[in-house]
């Protein structure tokens, strides 16, 4: 019996039925793929949140009382490139493209002081050892300033290379491309001018083309070489920066070390122990008096120029001040004729006829204590990989500890009773003990003024019949909410306030008031802002004696586009004075001790949020994590 062969019809069939197997299985095994790659992903973004948290704990936990704490926030509508293009290609996109053109988009600052050993990178800027990575020992200073925030990415600046035609053998010169110091700051106040969101073709202070120099480094020139480190012109590039889910945040640790005499503007403070480059001082500007002709130690003058910001650019870890130092930065104000006491706040700020800033015309901004802590703020350098070979190249992805972070939000608070101090009534007589109530919030007695501002957004459950959000216990200051139509929606509104406006809605009680002297304030314990934590002519609780609500936290508005991109920072800074919120003076004869506004307790808390994604971006939205750290107890101010 003959055998008989499949048809055309039943082959095309078959093949068909086959194809569509292929396809439902391709489609299965792509979308296990995905799975598996968003899971994996998923379980990076974790670990890489557990690292995060656990480094800024560590380091808090080191918090030097000696130093200063300092929070600075950016916000920018997501929209504020496109808002701002000049019109020239490319036209730049969002800041974030998985979010609404509406909304914010931070990228905060953190920086403090810890005591304790730091130690530079290992191959980092050492100059008596070979440029391979990982050869050069580690460099130990006692202390050092630690930065948070996000990195400035420059793949098209070029490499570092060594060239030995440039000098004498055995000072073998490395060579590269930088920034210079006017693209990372501005020229006046020296404070940060670079974002991580710049665009070059955008209408902005944070727009425009950068403008770069050659670097160049001397390999074992020793501390007596007339060059260390040189800046020349290089040509200008777009400095770009990529979309923020490729943000990187970054943790910069400046080692601090002084191991001479010489004065602070003397080359030989660019070079620690005589083998490790250093950066002179932490400050763009710094007021102390160095020498003329620092080689012979002859000559004097205060403060000087904006140097090579070497540790901005990512290339030195080391610098060549203490503690001692910085404290006496801030606090001291030398000319060649006179020393004063330095002001917290220079001309609102000088209670005792001692404060007065003598070096104002060296010094940028108004020289007080604030302007010159704002200057410790910058934006560093750090590069996924590293351009080149060289060490110093290597060093730019050393500080990288978030691979993809987007969003950086820091925030604090104080625990119930900062602020409180005791004060005495003149003249001096029985039962004169005054005492002011420090920093309260009772939940149930909040301001409607302060209410306002913590209401929820429309549509939001509140289970409070007053507003307020349930649960509330602690009050959070940082930048506010943009719900005031300037391009932020209420759906973004995060019912955080500025102390300031808290002292407006619920200013400290003071003498005259019922509740001031009365021992049922304890138990009645309304929301107030404790009076010794703002600057008032007198105590009769009236909110237009506080005169100024800056001295520890201001918001300000840069600059503006229409109503959908208004650049908005936000400074809370807290200086060396945590105890003394009373002056033993009675000026103004109000018949009390006057305060001293260069009170500024350290905060009881930080609270961290931030967005984390993976590198790949599998994780389209990224994962929002919070964390909230108790800073040393021994910052809180008096009780």
């Amino acid at each position: 019996m003959p055998r008989r062969a499949f048809t055309m019809i039943e082959l095309m069939v078959s093949v068909t039925v086959l194809v569509a197997i292929i396809m439902v299985a391709a489609q299965v095994f792509q979308s296990a793929s995905n799975v598996t790659r968003v899971a994996q992903a998923a379980g990076d973004v974790v670990q890489e949140a557990v690292v995060i948290e656990r480094q800024i704990r560590r380091d808090l936990e080191g918090l030097s009382p000696d130093g200063i704490l300092g929070i600075h926030s950016v916000e920018v509508p997501n929209n504020y490139n496109r808002s701002k293009w000049d019109g020239t290609p490319p036209r730049p996109g969002l800041i974030n493209p998985n979010l609404p053109p509406e909304a914010p988009i931070r990228c905060d600052q953190l920086v403090f002081f810890v005591n304790g050993f730091e130690h530079s990178v290992g191959y980092g800027s050492n100059l008596g050892y070979s440029v391979v990575p990982g050869m050069a020992p580690k460099t130990i200073g006692q202390g050092a300033m630690i930065r948070y925030g996000h990195g400035l990415q420059f793949p098209e600046l070029q490499r570092y290379e060594a060239r030995t035609a440039m000098c004498a053998p055995g000072q073998e010169p490395l060579t590269g491309q930088d920034l210079d110091l006017d693209s990372m700051r501005n020229g006046d106040g020296l404070l940060t001018d670079l974002m991580p969101f710049h665009q070059p073709n955008v209408n902005s202070i944070f727009g425009g083309t950068l403008s770069t120099v050659w670097t160049r480094y001397m390999l074992g020139a020793g501390s007596g070489s007339s060059s260390l480190y040189d800046q020349t012109q290089a040509p200008d590039i777009g400095g770009a920066q990529p979309e923020a889910r490729r943000w990187v945040l970054v943790r910069t640790a400046v080692a601090l070390g002084d191991d001479d005499s010489a004065g602070p503007n003397s080359r030989q403070k660019r070079v620690y122990q005589n083998e490790t480059m250093s950066q002179e001082t932490l400050l763009p500007f710094d007021p102390r008096r160095g020498y003329a002709d620092p080689e012979n130690n002859t000559g004097t003058q205060w403060g000087f120029g904006p140097k090579a910001p070497v540790i901005d650019l990512g290339r030195v870890d080391v610098c060549a001040m203490s503690m001692a130092d910085l404290r006496r930065c801030l606090l001291l104000s030398e000319s060649a004729n006179s020393v004063a006491r330095r002001p917290w706040l220079d001309g609102a700020d000088n209670p005792d006829g001692d404060h007065e800033v003598v070096d104002g015309g060296v010094l940028p901004g108004s020289g007080d204590q604030r302007s010159i802590i704002k200057t410790l703020f910058a934006y560093p350098r750090a590069e996924r990989q590293p351009p080149g070979n060289a060490r110093w190249d290597q060093m730019l992805t050393s500080g990288i500890l978030g691979s993809a972070v987007s969003n950086l939000i820091v925030e604090w608070t104080w625990a119930k009773g900062v602020g409180a101090a005791q004060g005495v009534r003149w003249p001096r007589l029985v039962d004169a003990a005054v005492k002011w109530h420090g920093h309260r919030l009772d939940p149930n007695d909040i301001p409607s003024e302060l209410d306002a501002l913590l209401d929820p957004p429309p549509g939001v459950n509140d289970a409070q019949s007053d507003g307020v959000q349930p649960g509330l216990s602690t009050l959070w200051f940082g930048l506010p909410s943009s719900t005031d139509g300037n391009g932020t929606s209420e759906r973004w509104d995060r019912r955080v306030v500025t102390f300031g406006q808290f002292a407006v809605a619920a200013p400290g009680l003071g003498p005259g008031d019922p509740l001031f002297d009365d021992d049922s304030f304890e138990t009645l314990a309304p929301a107030t802002a404790a009076p010794s934590l703002v600057w008032v002519d007198s105590q009769d609780n009236d909110p237009t004696d506080l005169v100024n609500l800056n001295a520890i936290d201001e918001v300000q508005v840069e600059g503006s586009f229409g109503d959908s991109a208004v650049v908005r920072e936000y400074w809370a800074l807290f200086g060396h004075n945590t105890h003394q919120p009373l002056m033993d003076l009675d000026l103004d004869s109000n018949g009390m001790l006057d305060h001293d506004p260069s009170f500024t307790p350290w905060p009881t808390a930080l609270r961290f949020t931030m967005t984390i994604h993976d590198p790949a971006t599998n994780l389209e939205a990224g994962r929002t994590v919070q964390f909230i750290v108790a800073l040393p107890r021994r910052m809180g101010a008096s009780q």
